[in-house]
Order: C-alpha cells, then structure tokens, then sequence
C-alpha cells in the first residue's frame, strides 16, 4: 500500500508556507501523496490569496466541542492510504489538539515541551524545520520498511 503523509504548520505568511513546502519536497521522500494542512488562531484571517491545494484552518472550522467542520480534511484524515500527521509545530495549541483528536493517524512531531500528544516525538533544535523534516523522513522509512 503506498503510504501518504499530511504536513500540518502553523500559518505565519506565504514565504514561510512556500519555504516549508520546498523542505519537504527536498527532505521527505518516497511517499506517493503529501496534503498540507496550515492553521491560524486569528478568526478573521482570509486565506482566499493562498493556493487552493492546501487546506487552510481557523477556530472557526471546529464546533464548540471540537468536531472538526472542515470536510476535506476530516476525509484526509480518516483516509486509509495515508499514515502519518507531520506536526511542524514547536509547541502545542488548542487548534493543533483538535487536529490531532479528529484524526486516525500516527503524528510525529518536535519534542519540545508539550510531547504527550505526539505519538512520535522528533528531538531538534528548534527552529531548525529542514532537521526536522530530514531526521522524520529517516524514522518514517524505518518504521515504513
């Protein structure tokens, strides 16, 4: 079965959104799909000018009880042909929490303080995403084969 793998980061601006998609097109290989998943706690934040292949969240697409709204991603993780939840994130959030509650999937992410909802916990320095993404794509093959 090929396997498929969802980067989920936190929205800052589109050059960091395009620097992530670069480093994980240079460091993450042998996976047939990869979605991306960018988040922002700001309610009013409009992502119309972004690129339409990704996926985009807020607050907004999660119900008081945390039920994720968002239909393409709610199918995307509950898909069987993809695997793992890439968490580019250094810290943990209220959103990133609902992600991960709504998803079958086995999330890998920066072991920094908050790692008990991680099942796979990556140690770096922070800041350094292209580390991250390099020493993921080594446990993810391992784990694969």
């Amino acid at each position: 079965m090929e396997k498929g793998i969802v980067i989920v980061s936190e929205w800052i601006d589109k050059k960091t959104m395009r620097d992530i998609e670069s480093i994980v097109e240079r460091k993450v290989l042998g996976f047939s799909r990869i979605d991306y998943v960018f988040y922002t706690h700001d309610k009013k934040h409009s992502f119309e000018d972004c690129p339409q292949k990704n996926i985009y969240l807020t607050s907004k697409d999660f119900s008081l009880f945390g039920k994720l709204r968002n239909t393409m991603l709610k199918q995307i993780l509950q898909e069987k042909d993809v695997n793992y939840l890439i968490i580019n994130v250094e810290g943990s959030g209220s959103i990133l929490k609902k992600i991960i509650k709504n998803s079958r999937l086995i999330s890998v992410g920066i072991n920094l303080s908050d790692l008990s909802f991680n099942n796979l916990a990556i140690a770096i320095e922070a800041g350094t995403t292209e580390e991250f993404f390099e020493k993921t794509n080594n446990y993810l093959h391992k784990i694969k084969n």
